[in-house]
């Protein structure tokens, strides 16, 4: 971003601010010294937030620009803060904006100025949120506020849950409670997943990372819209049970990737408590 000047942050004099010393070794006085830099970087943050509409939506990254960020991807001699933000620049800007207004692919959450600002506010604090006793408002919100979630998808008041890091980690958070609540540990063998055919992949990399074999995991057809196909479940199910198989998990997907079809859940429902699954 280049030097600081007294213009470049308004109604905020910084010919006080002391200037670092040369080397520079030690992290927190150069945090303490540039503050009002770190400002001034945090400006230009918000300001790639929302990519301007002359801006490519995918920087086409040529072999010699990925030569130069693997050169910045190990330790190496120390760099001011300065420095390293211009090399955060020059990484980041070979991306997908997703965030720009002409990107119209993926379903990714775009970030705005007030999102990051949240988790800027929560890397400060670094609450270590293991439990009450290291972090008790921390936990009290996250417990109020899944039941606040519970309640507006009208679970019951005895319903619970956790907050974990996205959607692939949550897909397996809920098929470990379903192995759990379905199969005894020595029936793990037998236990038979159902996911149709346009699933989320991660549904078939957490089956895998919780120990169920390919063979365990059912790909259901799909029906004339793209969604999963009740009568291509039902047929699949009773078939392994007639195998000696333990049919315990239907996955139903809420708004597929790709088209964002919703499967008949309530059919879909229906089946999986009737088969017990």
């Amino acid at each position: 971003m280049g030097e600081i000047s007294p213009a470049q942050v308004d109604g905020i004099s910084i010919h006080r601010v002391p200037k670092p010393a040369s080397p520079v070794r030690d992290i927190e006085s150069e945090v303490e010294n540039q503050w009002i830099g770190l400002m001034c970087i945090l400006q230009g943050l918000r300001r790639v937030t929302i990519p301007d509409l002359d801006e490519p939506i995918i920087k086409k990254s040529t072999q010699q620009d990925i030569a130069d960020i693997r050169s910045l991807s190990t330790p190496g001699i120390p760099r001011t803060i300065s420095t390293v933000n211009q090399e955060a620049h020059a990484i980041f800007d070979h991306r997908s904006r997703t965030n720009h207004t002409g990107f119209f692919s993926f379903t990714l959450a775009n970030v705005t100025p007030l999102t990051w600002l949240g988790d800027v506010i929560v890397s400060a604090f670094n609450a270590h949120c293991s439990g009450s006793l290291t972090a008790a408002g921390p936990c009290a919100v996250g417990k109020v506020l899944i039941k606040w979630f519970s309640s507006r998808i009208r679970f019951p008041s005895t319903a619970g849950g956790l907050f974990v890091s996205g959607g692939s980690i949550a897909n397996m958070m809920a098929m470990t409670a379903a192995r759990d609540q379905k199969l005894e540990w020595q029936d793990y063998s037998k236990g038979v997943i159902y996911i149709a055919r346009q699933a989320h992949y991660s549904l078939f990399k957490a089956a895998q990372i919780l120990g169920f074999h390919s063979k365990q995991v059912r790909t259901v057809d799909s029906d004339s819209f793209g969604r999963l196909n009740t009568d291509s479940l039902k047929h699949l199910i009773q078939n392994d049970k007639q195998n000696g198989l333990i049919p315990f998990l239907v996955i139903a997907t809420f708004g597929y990737t790709e088209t964002g079809l919703i499967d008949p859940l309530a059919t879909i429902s229906e089946i999986a408590q009737r088969e017990s699954l």
